[in-house]
């Protein structure tokens, strides 16, 4: 009974750790997106900031 319980905690920890895997990829994955989204603004806002100051 002992082992199997030992048995059933393995998988549940086996089964946490690969949840949290898969959650760090997919947070690592949309903040790499956000970051080029943010990058993306902001080289248009500095476009916009230029036009302004030479026109």
């Amino acid at each position: 009974m002992r082992s199997q319980v030992s048995a059933e905690l393995l998988i549940v920890i086996a089964v946490l750790a690969a949840l949290a895997v898969y959650v760090f990829t997919q947070m690592q994955s949309s903040a790499e997106a956000m970051g080029a989204k943010y990058e993306e603004a902001t080289g248009e806002l500095n476009d916009i900031i230029d036009q302004m100051l030479s026109g």
